[in-house]
């Protein structure tokens, strides 16, 4: 599954629009380097690995995983992106409850509460979730190039438009 995860984390990290996503920032060797606050308070205090906070030792990135909170045993979507050769970010995305879940990469990503689209090797959108659509102001129906999506204007200045539309959410 190719996704665009990179863009939205930049978008993410340099504006701070999802402050209140929990975020670990972990070595090769999966030892916590920072945590912002939002995972501090979900997990109830700092971590000096992540080996305390799954409590299942065989991690599903980019799916469903049942991490160690401060409220108990809870499911959330984990994702790991990588930030240099030796470190990555990981992210836990509280999966929406109103969402019933169900086979197939929409359902997993229409729970998400960041944008999220797959991609054909091609370049073709294969699926969005609904905010990225309303992002993108394209139908869930629709399957356009990401290079239709992003013609006409400077890379820049559509990730400045994408991160202004984020803000307002």
């Amino acid at each position: 599954m190719l996704v665009l995860v990179a863009d939205w984390l930049q978008i993410m990290t340099e504006a701070r629009f999802f402050d209140h996503v929990p975020s670990l920032t972990v070595n090769a060797s999966y030892d916590v380097w920072r945590m912002n606050s939002a995972a501090r308070k979900l997990i109830g205090g700092k971590l000096t690995s992540i080996s305390g906070l799954f409590s299942n030792p065989d991690i599903q990135w980019g799916g469903i995983n049942y991490i160690k909170t401060k409220f108990g045993i809870e499911r959330y979507f984990v994702m790991r992106q990588p930030l240099s050769r030796s470190r990555f970010q990981i992210l836990l995305l509280t999966p929406n409850s109103d969402v019933v879940p169900a086979a197939g990469v929409q359902a997993d990503i229409e729970a998400l509460p960041v944008p999220m689209i797959k991609l054909a090797a091609s370049g073709r959108v294969v699926c969005a979730n609904q905010i990225a659509c309303d992002l993108l102001d394209i139908k869930a129906d629709e399957a356009p190039l990401l290079s239709e999506l992003m013609e006409g204007e400077p890379s820049n200045q559509k990730l400045e438009i994408i991160g202004q539309r984020l803000h307002k959410i």
